[in-house]
């Protein structure tokens, strides 16, 4: 089940009441001076109540949001959602932006969409120093339109996705890193992914490391479980030739399971 709501109608005046409402609580708390630094933050809105589905045309699709379910935070993915995403100053947490997004968005699509239609809206409305997102914000295409704004610096999570920052991990020796507690220690280094030059902090934490073997094990002993298990079953079969035997054999070592 889903509904579509169209909000093309209440564009203007929610935009508008929302910016008074903001800039007005900005005043109150005195926080409209200057803003240091903006961070990105999501709800999602859980619907609990049956929903109708509307027809609508193709066209029609471009200005609503599709009340759907999605992945949840929440653990309740038997419930439709839409999702509100914010970005807000960091002093109050007072929302800056929000942009409503159907159930099931990408999140990191779409805040790197928000701050590539709305940076010079935030830059001229409220100058800032930084913008502190996760890794959804880390992208060549970002953070490159970030870099036409020299005004404004960042910080965010590099996915370990990328090839420079596996590469960079790896060369990390535990004994060189700088200490900060008996816990933790970290390295910096230097990286021009995206031909943007910026400095990389690698961090190790010795529970994070304990958390990471606990679940390569649990990995590793699901995937010898199930391995076992068929090849106990390819050991029960019997076979007319050894060439029906050896290509058994081979099915069995192709489609054996292994942790990633």
């Amino acid at each position: 089940m889903k509904v579509l709501l169209s909000l093309k109608r209440l564009e203007i005046k929610k935009t508008d009441l929302f910016a008074l409402t903001r800039d007005e609580s900005a005043s109150q708390l005195e926080t409209d001076k200057e803003i240091d630094s903006l961070r990105s933050k999501e709800a999602t809105i859980r619907l609990e109540s049956a929903c109708k589905e509307e027809e609508t045309d193709k066209d029609a699709h471009a200005e609503v949001i599709n009340i759907t379910k999605g992945y949840s935070r929440d653990h309740r993915p038997d419930l439709n959602q839409v999702i509100l995403q914010l970005i807000v100053e960091n002093q109050a947490g007072i929302p800056i932006l929000m942009k409503p997004m159907d159930g099931n968005s990408d999140d990191k699509t779409g805040f790197r969409e928000t701050i590539q239609t709305h940076i010079k809206q935030l830059m001229t409305a409220h100058p800032l120093k930084y913008i502190i997102s996760d890794s959804a914000l880390y992208n060549s295409i970002r953070l490159q339109t970030l870099a036409k704004n020299p005004g404004i610096h960042w910080i965010s999570r590099v996915p370990e996705s990328i090839n420079e920052a596996k590469e960079a991990i790896e060369k990390v020796e535990l004994s060189e890193m700088t200490v900060i507690d008996e816990q933790t220690r970290y390295q910096a280094v230097s990286s021009n992914y995206a031909g943007i030059e910026q400095r990389w902090i690698i961090i190790h934490s010795c529970q994070a490391e304990k958390r990471a073997k606990h679940t390569i094990n649990k990995q590793c002993l699901k995937a010898s479980t199930t391995n076992l298990k068929a090849f106990n079953n390819l050991c029960r079969k019997t076979f007319s030739s050894k060439e029906e035997a050896q290509e058994a054999l081979q099915k069995f070592e192709k489609n054996c399971y292994s942790p990633r």
